[in-house]
């Protein structure tokens, strides 16, 4: 199973992060062709600009970290950092929870899924997990899950690492993680794991989550080689709308450094919001 802390994450004064509420989607499901919708600006920062700024800014940090944003409504991301992939940890119980309902139906999942996301509970997951099939079949569903918004990622489908669920050590990218949050956005059938994104307890909403109602999920465990990984996927709003958006710290120390390089990280984009993609559902 994936980690819990032996202390939680703190509750950290809120303000530093996004400004916007977010609420739980109710748009149609996502069209192929959709085009995200963008303020005509010329000023607007172009990626190099935006990732020049913020390796100056974030220094070491920007050495350890890895950020993806995507326009809601599809186009290319937007990579800072130099980290594009890792150990999804417990982002992934999303997509387990989207294919436990697509399963068995709301009614049968909606109790574990709760606990899946709002707490992050490792238990929930893993029964999920369990009612989806053994091995490669759970696997497949997940990942059928994840391709239909496009997202080739292969879900680890058996144990790799002691002590771990196999579907937390699926490596996953930021840049088909921010993909995946974006076109979730998009699609009724993700409105419920979507609203428990919005439900997730304080002491989990660092970094990105510091924006009141924003769907975010986070995910965390030690490096094999020793330090911590701290991840999230999150909904933003942006000049031109909404992105997804997902980030990957690594960090010598432990949970709570990881937690607060998140945050370091949610006020820088933050402060440079203006020149992010964003976009609509179509």
């Amino acid at each position: 199973m994936d980690t819990m802390p032996t202390t939680p994450a703190p509750d950290a004064a809120r303000g530093s992060g996004l400004s916007a509420t977010l609420r739980g989607s109710s748009a149609t499901p996502l069209a192929p062709t959709a085009s995200p919708v963008t303020p005509a600006r010329s000023d607007r920062a172009t990626t190099a600009d935006l990732h020049a700024a913020y390796t100056r800014d974030l220094g070491d940090l920007a050495e350890r970290s890895g950020v993806a944003i995507v326009p809601v409504g599809g186009a290319d991301a937007v990579r800072l950092g130099t980290v594009t992939e890792d150990v999804a940890w417990s982002t992934i119980k999303v997509p387990v929870v989207l294919a436990a309902e697509r399963e068995s139906g709301w009614p049968a999942v909606q109790e574990r899924a709760h606990g899946a996301i709002t707490v992050s509970d490792n238990d929930d997951a893993a029964a999920l997990w369990a009612g989806l099939g053994e091995g490669r079949t759970a696997a497949a569903k997940v990942e059928a899950v994840l391709a239909d918004v496009g997202d080739t990622t292969r879900v680890n489908p058996e144990v790799t690492r002691a002590g771990f669920s196999p579907f937390g050590q699926t490596r996953w990218s930021t840049t088909s993680q921010a993909t995946t949050m974006a076109r979730l956005r998009c699609r009724s059938d993700a409105n419920r794991a979507l609203d428990l994104m919005t439900r997730v307890v304080p002491a989990q909403r660092w970094g990105l989550g510091r924006a009141p109602g924003a769907p975010v999920k986070g995910g965390w465990g030690p490096l094999p080689g020793g330090g911590y990984l701290v991840r999230q996927m999150a909904v933003i709003p942006t000049s031109g709308g909404e992105a997804g958006i997902a980030v990957i710290v690594r960090h010598p120390g432990g949970f709570e450094s990881g937690t607060k390089d998140l945050d370091r990280i949610a006020r820088w984009l933050d402060a440079h919001g203006a020149d992010l993609p964003g976009g609509h559902c179509a």
